[in-house]
């Protein structure tokens, strides 16, 4: 495994944006779980090009890629329910949301760390 200081960051920085966004606590733009989870959903995708996107290129069809598809997909989902306020069965709430894209950004983030599997 290699760039854990990557891990760490995208662990910190989900850990902060759910807990204010969870706690109520208002930091610059983030004032509830709505604001929290685009923000955070918005720092996920940069981050994901800096660590799941190399799989892409390397093995498109390998089940770790498939996997970060798959955590992708859900996290587009929630951010998109909470930008244009959509009434989804599990996205729906902002809280719900918060955690399942910090969840998801933590799990890309472990997945990336395979990399060595895949990129030679």
């Amino acid at each position: 495994m290699k760039h854990v200081d990557l891990l760490a960051v995208e662990t910190i920085l989900s850990a902060a944006l759910v807990w204010l966004g969870l706690s109520g606590k208002q930091f610059l733009w983030i004032h509830d779980a709505r604001s929290a989870a685009i923000t955070l959903g918005a720092a996920g995708f940069i981050l994901c090009m800096a660590s799941v996107g190399k799989f892409i290129s390397a093995a498109w069809h390998h089940p770790l890629t498939i996997c970060g598809y798959v955590l992708g997909t859900i996290l587009m989902l929630s951010m998109i329910a909470q930008i244009f306020g959509l009434n989804m069965p599990v996205v729906g709430r902002p809280e719900t949301a918060l955690v399942i894209i910090g969840v998801c950004i933590v799990l890309k983030g472990i997945i990336a760390r395979f990399e060595l599997l895949l990129v030679n």
